[in-house]
C-alpha cells in the first residue's frame, strides 16, 4: 500500500509492480486491508516519510472510500481519522475498541 501512494513512490520498479496490483482490484474483487495493516499505514507515513496530518487523513480517505477496496472497521478507522486531523495529542486508535 505504502508503495502505490503516489506521493512516496521512491521505487520507480517497485512503484509500477504496486500500480498494476491496486489498479487490477474491482469492486467484485477488492482488496483488503486488516486494521493491523491500516495502522501500519499510519505508522509508516507519518514516521517515516513524515507526511502532514492533512495528507495522512486525505490517503486514508481515498484508500477507504474506492470501490476497489475493503477496509476492515472502516467506519471506526474514519472516525479514529477525524480524531488524528482535529489535531488531537491522543493517539487516533484510541476511538477504535480492541486495537
Amino acid at each position: 500500500m505504502v508503495t502505490y501512494i503516489k506521493a512516496i513512490q521512491d521505487d520507480p520498479r517497485q512503484a509500477a509492480k504496486a500500480s498494476k496490483l491496486v489498479e487490477s482490484l474491482t469492486p467484485t474483487e477488492p482488496g483488503f486491508a486488516t486494521l493491523v495493516t491500516v495502522m501500519e499505514l499510519f505508522w509508516v507515513l507519518t514516521a517515516s516519510y513524515d507526511l502532514s496530518r492533512v495528507q495522512v487523513v486525505t490517503v486514508f480517505d481515498a484508500v477507504i472510500r474506492t470501490k476497489q477496496s475493503l477496509v476492515e472497521q472502516a467506519d471506526q478507522v474514519l472516525r479514529a481519522l477525524r480524531v488524528y486531523g482535529a489535531g488531537s495529542t491522543v493517539s487516533p486508535w484510541s476511538v477504535i475498541p480492541d486495537s
